[in-house]
This record gives structure tokens, C-alpha cells and sequence, in this order.
């Protein structure tokens, strides 16, 4: 395909959106043959799928959209993810980035194959305005039941079987029907619309990400306050599991929750906190944040608190102890009376004779061990005075 002309990047368009407008602007024998001159060669002939090689687009589009980093962040949900945390990509698996790696182009824009989600008078109104519609990122995240621009209930698009295996879709091409038929969630729609501006406030946060180690601490600090934690800080099963499924059991009926929200799913969250870098699905950890600290705001702030506390500089000051300058001459002493019975004084020697003093003086007076006792150097004997 020979790209002549390029669409305009709408407002929180998706890259799969972008994709498709470019194909309908430009000639190519078929959406395929544009998915490869747009993301690469591939023997992928998946649209939905296609694997993405983001600094292709960004070549073969002459640095439209920008660079690779900006497109991955303005069109995709990896900002999301890495903020919320359980990205449904690895790259660490694969060794290189995500521009690159080669996810699917469905994954990057909407989390997964099977998650297109539209708004009817987002559709009408892009209609009116451009003429084409085209699809929204802060509508495809896990929590997003609502559209807060026209505070109506998302629809499910649905299309033809292989449909989208075959070529691009815009939302005015498929069908947008009710998503929830099985059980009445108005009762809950407090609760959806939370989950919703949640899901939102962490896609368009400009903030840096929050800190691994530092999020699982606010985690279990907040359990904790609830009572939910045992005197040795694990997770009390039976009573998170009931709380947990007393909030949010309603949404077992949603594809997205049911496992999430099963007896195993649930289980698979407790096991998680054991360790501070565990896994955890986006969609436990939207419900947990929703839970703990009401808004996305409220956890971000407890977050930012978390890692200035555990700070290098904070944790030395309070796990370093002042260590009596007694120790201190005791070793010195021992350490140049080594050095002066030796024509050549070797540390490794040192370490044989005087081990505990060798071990004490490195790590607790390292600037004067190494000043008086370098490596691999002839040594002269030091004047008594530097004692």
C-alpha cells in the first residue's frame, strides 16, 4: 500500500482505529496488504492480530503520529497497564520493548482480541462531526461499563464471525447491543460509574508510575487497617474473600469478572500478595484500589507517600547503626599492625588472619580501609601517626 494521505489522530483514538482510517484513505489490495505496510511482514494474516512493530509505523508514516514511544502511549493502553499493573503482554519475556516485540495489534489497542466496546452517541456524533467514527481507548478498559461523556451505558460490538480476521471495522460497522442481559444492574450503577472514572482517571494520568514495592505496601497496609491481615501480615482468606464477593459479586455475570471473581480466582489474588512483584490480573487490581481508597487520586497520593518513606537515604538513616568509636580503633589497630609485619601486605591475607576486622572495616569504614589498605598495590608502612 502506498500511503499518499493520513487521518487526523482523534482524541483518544486507538492504534487499530488509526490503522483502519489510514487504510480507508489510502489504495491496497486489501486490509492485509495495508497491515503490512504499515506494521511489517508477517505471516500473521489476522487483522485483529496482526503483530505490531511500532517503528515500521512510525517510518512508513513519515513521524505523523510521532515516535514510537509517543504512539505507544497516545494510541495503546500499555500507560495504562504499567500503572494498574497485570499487562496482558510480557516483554520481559521476549527481551525487547513493547514497541517492537510484536503484540497484536487488538491487544495493544483494547487489552485483548475480544473486547470492543463502543458508545451509540459517541458513534452518532462522530458521524455528524467527521463523517466516520472511530474507536476509544477509555472505553475498552476493564472497568469501563459507562461513557462519562454522555453518561450512558457502553455497548458490546459484535460482528460477524471472522469478520474482523479479515478486515478493519469501524464502530458504525458493527452492531452495539447491550452487554449485561443476564442480571439488572441498575441497583449498582453507583458502583459502575466509580469503576468507570477509575479506569479513566489511571488511562490519562501524567504522573510517573508508582513504584512496585511501594504499591504492595500501600496494598497490605490498607488490608491491614480492615483487619484483614494476621499478626505475621498474610492474608486472612476467608474474610477477604467474603468482603471482596460482598462488593463485587454482581459482576460475576460480566465475561470479563467471571473468572476474576470465582472461588479460584480469588484464591489466585490472596496467593499474590506473598510477594511484592506477584502478577496480579487489572481487573483485581481496579477492584482492590476502588475498595482500599475509593479513587484513583486517593491511591496515587498513598503510593507517593509509601516511596518517600522507603527512600535509600530514609532506610539507611534507620537501619545503620552508630557504631562506638572503641570498635572503631580496635580494628584500625589490628588492621596496620597487619599491614607493618608485612613486607607485602595482601587483603586476601588479611581476611585469612583477621576476618572479623577485615569484614568490620569494610563495611562500616570503608573511606579509611580503602585509603590505607588499598588493592593490588606495593604498600610502604604507614607512620604510627595515622593511627
Amino acid at each position: 500500500m502506498q500511503i499518499n494521505s493520513l487521518p487526523i489522530l482523534r482524541h483518544d483514538e486507538t492504534l487499530y482505529s488509526i490503522a483502519a482510517r489510514t487504510r480507508l484513505q489510502n489504495a491496497a489490495r486489501d486490509d492485509r496488504e495495508a497491515c503490512r505496510s504499515l506494521f511489517g511482514p508477517s505471516s500473521n494474516i489476522r487483522i485483529a492480530e496482526f503483530p505490531v512493530n511500532l517503528s515500521r509505523f512510525c517510518e512508513a508514516t513519515g513521524g505523523h503520529f510521532g515516535d514510537p514511544p509517543d504512539v505507544l502511549l497516545e494510541t495503546t493502553l500499555c500507560g495504562f497497564f504499567e500503572r494498574i499493573g497485570g499487562p496482558p503482554w510480557r516483554a520481559a519475556k521476549w527481551r525487547r520493548p513493547v514497541e517492537t516485540a510484536g503484540y497484536g495489534l487488538a491487544t495493544l489497542s483494547n487489552g485483548n482480541v475480544n473486547t470492543w466496546r463502543g458508545c451509540p452517541y459517541c458513534v452518532e456524533s462522530d458521524l455528524l462531526t467527521y463523517g466516520i467514527s472511530h474507536w476509544r481507548r477509555a472505553h475498552q478498559l476493564p472497568t469501563a461499563f459507562f461513557c462519562l461523556a454522555h453518561h450512558t451505558s457502553l455497548k458490546l460490538s459484535i460482528a460477524p464471525n471472522n469478520d474482523r480476521h479479515i478486515r478493519f471495522l469501524l464502530p458504525e460497522q458493527t452492531t452495539l447491543t447491550t452487554d449485561y442481559r443476564s442480571v439488572n444492574l441498575a441497583p449498582y450503577e453507583d458502583v459502575l460509574v466509580r469503576l468507570s472514572k477509575l479506569a479513566s482517571d489511571a488511562l490519562f494520568d501524567t504522573s510517573d508510575i508508582s513504584n512496585v514495592v511501594a504499591s504492595h505496601a500501600v496494598m497490605l497496609r490498607a488490608l491491614g487497617s480492615r483487619g484483614l491481615l494476621t499478626a505475621t501480615g498474610k492474608i486472612r482468606a476467608e474474610e477477604f474473600a467474603a468482603e471482596l464477593s460482598r462488593r463485587y459479586g454482581f459482576l460475576q455475570h460480566n465475561a470479563d469478572f467471571r473468572d476474576p471473581l470465582s472461588p479460584e480466582g480469588i484464591g489466585i489474588l490472596c496467593r499474590s500478595f506473598r510477594c511484592a512483584d506477584s502478577w496480579r490480573r487489572p481487573q483485581h487490581n481496579l477492584l482492590l484500589i476502588d475498595w482500599l481508597f475509593g479513587s484513583w487520586r486517593g491511591y496515587r497520593q498513598q503510593c507517593t507517600w509509601q516511596a518517600v518513606m522507603d527512600s535509600p537515604s530514609l532506610t539507611e538513616a534507620k537501619v545503620i547503626p552508630q557504631h562506638s568509636t572503641d570498635d572503631q580503633l580496635t580494628h584500625r589497630k589490628i588492621c596496620l599492625d597487619f599491614i607493618n609485619s608485612r613486607a607485602l601486605p595482601l587483603r586476601r591475607e588479611f581476611f585469612v588472619v583477621a576476618r572479623r576486622s577485615f569484614q568490620w572495616l569494610l563495611r562500616n569504614d570503608t573511606k579509611w580501609f580503602d585509603l590505607n589498605f588499598p588493592k593490588a598495590r606495593w604498600y610502604t608502612p604507614p607512620q604510627s601517626s595515622l593511627f
